[in-house]
């Protein structure tokens, strides 16, 4: 028998934000309260709760209370990254970008590439199917790091599986080649080729750990896309901080779309040439290690997930 319980109050959503942004720094605003609410609904009768208050009680006493947040953050969470996803950032990364990092990094033969909030992956693979194009048959001479973060280790998990099942339009069901570093087949599942998993790490971490996240040393290039929206102001700048610290003086920050940081912050400013596409470069960094460099081929056009913010 369905266990029914009463609807979310203005004050029970307000005690759960509150507890949810003081153990994730995640800022959850009054429009989100139908959101919260149907999210966790089920989890109540799941658990055999009756009210939301005795679920935000829970969250805090019980044994499992760390897999409980995991598990409420996972339901909260919105997942849906796609491979490509806001296909003209990822054009600006493989035509501008990485030709200038693989021109500064000649004499290492290093590259290494972050991709911090990169929930179920395809983020991640995208990188490292444009890393592959990019270094064609020099790929086995290069050290490639291409590591994938997020908080979700269920989402993770999903990551670590490297299929995925899209519905894609009758124009792209085509589209995907092996040079992409996909395969797209008959039965809905687009599956990452192994040249292109192998050049990935996924790991679980909160970007607000900022010790555990120094200990990976510096970065060429960081993605941080779709994540740091949901942070408050306080624990954003501490997220722009640790990335300023973690990248190195060559590379590059991408956000998403429409994710902007103010002209005058005292940390980063928009990168030279990088237009609309939302990427900052260290305010001090030296220009002098970027020399310009022959574009590569675009991001795969018509791919999937469209230019979506």
């Amino acid at each position: 028998m369905t266990q029914t319980h009463d609807s979310m109050t203005p004050d029970d959503f307000r005690s759960l934000a509150r507890f949810i942004h003081e153990r994730t720094g995640i800022l959850l605003d009054e429009s989100k309260r139908h959101l919260l609410e149907a999210r966790i609904s089920r989890r109540l009768e799941e658990i055999g709760l009756e009210t939301f208050e005795q679920y935000r009680r829970y969250l805090a006493i019980a044994p499992d209370r760390a897999a409980e947040l995991e598990d409420l953050m996972a339901r909260l969470a919105i997942t849906d990254s796609g491979l490509y996803r806001g296909v003209s950032q990822f054009d600006y990364f493989e035509r501008t970008l990485l030709p200038r990092l693989i021109a500064a990094r000649q004499d290492s033969a290093q590259l290494r590439i972050w991709s911090a909030g990169c929930s179920t992956g395809e983020e991640t693979y995208t990188i490292a199917a444009a890393v592959r194009r990019a270094l064609g048959e020099e790929l086995p001479d290069w050290h490639v790091e291409i590591l994938g973060t997020d908080v979700i280790n269920a989402a993770l998990q999903q990551a670590e599986l490297a299929t995925y099942e899209y519905e894609l339009p009758a124009s792209q069901a085509g589209s995907l080649e092996p040079n992409d570093g996909f395969i797209h087949e008959r039965n809905g599942v687009v599956r990452i080729l192994p040249a292109v998993r192998a050049l990935v790490s996924f790991k679980e971490q909160d970007l607000r750990d900022s010790l555990h996240a120094r200990r990976g040393g510096l970065w060429d290039a960081i993605f941080c896309r779709h994540v740091l929206v949901y942070f408050d102001g306080p624990t954003r700048e501490e997220c722009l901080g640790l990335f300023y610290d973690r990248l190195a003086a060559h590379g590059q920050l991408i956000l998403a779309h429409g994710e902007s940081i103010k002209s005058d912050h005292a940390l980063f400013l928009a990168a030279k040439g990088s237009g609309q596409h939302s990427v900052w470069t260290k305010r001090d960094a030296s220009e002098q290690e970027l020399e310009p460099a022959t574009p590569l081929n675009s991001a795969k056009d018509g791919a999937p997930g469209g230019d979506a913010p």
